[in-house]
Order: structure tokens, then C-alpha cells, then sequence
């Protein structure tokens, strides 16, 4: 009679109360890992774009040193100084960024003959414009010291002209361009709020704040 029982116990199978729970707790862990992986890949995904946006403020710096020469959108070459040995070798190279709505989804890299008047729109060249992807804006520019809080503003221009290797950083706030010397923070916002931001400094360093 005793072996009969322990053997009915060992193949006794899960009670219903037993599966409800099983269930429950795979649900529960379930749902946390699916939140988190979202979580995590919307920092993956923001991360990368910021990246990509520095790496487009390096690509405008090289440009600049390089003597890249700029093309209008018919393909013929642009003058960009007075030299009559390499006039077409002589823009700035830059990016422009703009936080107000309707124009915080994008930035645009383009070409200047004189940064001086890089806040005048008809005085750029376009070369590209960036989307961002993943409903990630540009949640607002400012500079002028690593608090950035001494020149807010809504638009940004990066520029760089040969042989200078620094970085000419100008923002435009209620139409008046004021000139930073020494800083200038871009700051991109992803869907789930979370924010990552490029610095760029006058000497010409740019570096990506995780």
C-alpha cells in the first residue's frame, strides 16, 4: 500500500492552481523583457543617429580642409573666392541646424563662400539634407561655455574654412546671429525622451555626450 502511493504521488501531474501560476510568472517575465528590449533598442537606435549627426559636423570639417571643391545642382563648379588660381577651392564647409518646429526633424550640410554670413539662407550652398529617423528631433542648440546656458537659440551653423582647422560656431535667436567662440551643444531627443548631445568645441574637437 505505501510503494502504491508514492508511486501515484511521482506521477501526479500540475494542479490547475499550479499552471495558473507557471502562466502568470512566464507572462509577467515576458512582458519585462519586451519592454526592456524596446527601451534598450530605442537607446541603441538614438545613440547610432548621433553618432551619424557628429560624424556629418567631421565629414563638413574635413571638407573644409580638404579643398573639396562645391558643384551647384546642375553640376557646374561654384566660386567661392577671388583666387584666380583655385576660385572653385575656396568655400567653408558646414552644418546648420534648426530646433523650431516643423524644421527639428533635420540638419543640412552645406557650403559658404564667406561664414560671415552664414545666417543669410541665400548665401548657402545645399549639399545635403539628413533626416532623422525613428520620430528623433532636435530638441534645441545652445553655447557659449560647457553649461549652455549663455547663448540659447534656435538655429546653429558649424562651419570650418582652410587653413584654420577650428570651428566657426554662430546661432541665430529671434533673427539676430550672435558668434560663439568657444562652444556649441546640440541636443536630440529620441521617442521615448530619451536625449543624447554633440559638442563641439572652437578648436575643432566634436565629441558625442552618452
Amino acid at each position: 500500500m505505501l510503494r502504491s502511493r508514492k508511486q501515484s504521488w511521482h506521477n501526479r501531474g500540475f494542479t490547475l492552481v499550479e499552471l495558473l501560476v507557471c502562466i502568470t510568472i512566464f507572462v509577467i517575465m515576458t512582458a519585462l523583457m519586451v519592454v526592456k528590449y524596446g527601451n534598450f533598442n530605442q537607446s541603441v537606435l538614438l545613440t547610432n543617429l548621433v553618432y551619424d549627426t557628429a560624424l556629418t559636423i567631421r565629414t563638413a570639417q574635413n571638407y573644409g580642409l580638404s579643398v573639396k571643391g562645391v558643384k551647384d545642382a546642375s553640376g557646374a563648379p561654384v566660386s567661392c573666392g577671388n583666387s584666380t588660381a583655385d576660385p572653385n577651392f575656396q568655400c567653408a564647409y558646414g552644418v546648420a541646424f534648426d530646433s523650431s518646429a516643423g524644421n527639428n526633424d533635420r540638419f543640412t550640410l552645406f557650403a559658404i563662400a564667406d561664414p560671415g554670413q552664414v545666417a543669410g539662407s541665400n548665401n548657402r550652398i545645399s549639399i545635403s539634407t539628413y533626416t532623422l529617423k525613428r520620430g528623433a528631433t532636435i530638441s534645441g542648440v545652445c553655447g557659449g561655455d560647457d553649461t549652455c546656458n549663455a547663448i540659447p537659440g534656435q538655429q546653429l551653423y558649424i562651419t570650418f574654412k582652410r587653413p584654420d582647422p577650428s570651428a566657426n560656431i554662430v546661432f541665430v535667436d529671434s533673427g539676430a546671429p550672435q558668434s560663439s567662440d568657444d562652444y556649441a551643444k546640440i541636443t536630440i531627443k529620441g521617442t521615448d525622451n530619451t536625449m543624447r548631445s554633440i559638442s563641439v568645441r572652437s578648436n575643432g574637437q566634436i565629441s558625442v555626450d552618452i
